[in-house]
């Protein structure tokens, strides 16, 4: 069989437009992201599968119960919900039905209270959480829903750090077993130059391990005046950490669509990366939003980027898939991407950032939701199906 010369032409073509494919994609992928070991670079299919979502049920307030403003969320392997409440300083825990169990804590300083409730996380059968002001952990039995312990933070403790003077306190902690925590650690040593680092603690409080990773937090902005405001801009290039169920870190920057991947050593393994294009920012729609007067004036003056970063959030269910928001044109919704432990898309899909996702786990995706009449604050559970388009 002869091949007719329509036919080689088109056979040309095709492949001139697949090398030049491959070409453009090579041309996105940054110099400072190419000389990474194990470096994947993931192209985009056409038409992946999608995730749905159905509104399964809500846990909040009841008639007998209000709920202040929910800090956190965690949910355990038998669908019960838990809501740190940063209001009263408790936490409250639900039934799988939505019917309301009971609350842990109080407001307080002694063994089991809290000022400043920070993040909750479960591990097997016991709910840990953070009392920021008193930099302890308190621990609470899932079974019984009563107080068990108590983790003390103290800076005397940690041997390893390189340099205890600039540390200001723990911001977060994820606890890997009942004797095994990572903490990250706030490094402060000016204005410009802030850190979070993560080390191994125990149960008794002790560091276990030398720094296993560095991340610079974002600059805060400073607008002058009679009271000087400090705050954080939304466009401010930030640090996101991952923590799977086997101990290894997921790292990255949402300037750009990188993840790497860290032993629980804190070693490098991997990275993956996908060439995406940044949407543009509009500093007038975006200075409309602050209210007007003196403080829309000082964020006027501020210099602005030309584009939003890409990635805003970063989280890991339980089956130890990644699941990462990206910031598209439209500023109402954000774009869910759901990856594997190695960075192949399984599946996107968009959502209202106004539905904050906080949990993924037992088939169901838990969102932190405001009702617009009331302003009340309730989490969202919805029933997660992945399909084919």
């Amino acid at each position: 069989m002869t091949l007719k010369s329509r036919d080689i032409s088109l056979i040309i073509a095709l492949f001139i437009m697949v090398m030049g494919c491959s070409n453009q994609s090579e041309k996105q992928v940054p110099d400072h992201i190419k000389k990474l070991d194990n470096l994947t670079v993931n192209s985009i299919p056409q038409n992946p599968d999608t995730v749905t979502l159905v509104q399964d049920q809500v846990f909040g307030s009841t008639n007998t119960t209000v709920v202040g403003n929910m800090v956190d969320v965690a949910v355990d392997t038998n669908g019960k919900v838990y809501i740190a409440d940063g209001d009263q300083n408790i936490i409250h825990s639900y039934q799988q039905d939505g019917s309301y169990l009971t609350s842990l804590g109080k407001e307080g300083d002694g063994p089991g209270e809290f000022r400043n409730i920070g993040n909750i996380n479960i591990v097997s059968d016991q709910l840990y959480a953070h009392a920021r002001q008193s930099q302890i952990i308190n621990i609470y039995s899932l079974l019984s829903q009563e107080y068990m312990a108590q983790i003390d933070l103290n800076p005397r403790n940690w041997k390893n750090i390189e340099d205890p003077a600039g540390v200001n306190s723990v911001s977060t902690f994820y606890p890997l077993s009942d004797d095994r925590f990572l903490v990250a650690i706030n490094e402060f040593k000016n204005p410009e130059n802030q850190f979070l680092k993560y080390y191994w603690i125990n149960s008794d409080g002790k560091m276990i391990s030398e720094k296993l990773l560095e991340q610079k937090k974002a600059a805060p902005t400073r607008i002058k005046g009679q009271t000087p405001i400090v705050f954080t801009l939304p466009f401010a290039i930030k640090p996101l950490l991952a923590f799977s169920s086997e101990g290894n870190l997921y790292s990255a920057r949402t300037d750009e669509f990188l993840i790497k991947l860290h032993d629980r050593a804190g070693d490098y393994q991997e990275a993956f990366y996908y060439p995406y294009e940044r949407s543009p920012l509009n500093k007038e729609e975006l200075i409309s939003r602050y209210p007007k007067g003196s403080f829309r004036q000082g964020v006027s003056k501020v210099d602005f980027p030309e584009t939003w970063p890409v990635m805003e959030q970063m989280l890991i269910d339980d089956e130890d898939h990644l699941w990462i928001s990206t910031i598209v044109d439209d500023m109402e919704i954000y774009q869910w991407w759901v990856l594997s432990e190695h960075g192949e898309l399984l599946a996107r899909f968009k959502w209202p950032r106004n539905k904050e996702i906080k949990v993924v786990k037992n088939g169901y995706l838990y969102a932190l939701e405001t009702l617009d009449e009331t302003e009340e604050q309730q989490v969202v559970r919805y029933r997660v199906n992945i399909s084919s388009r």
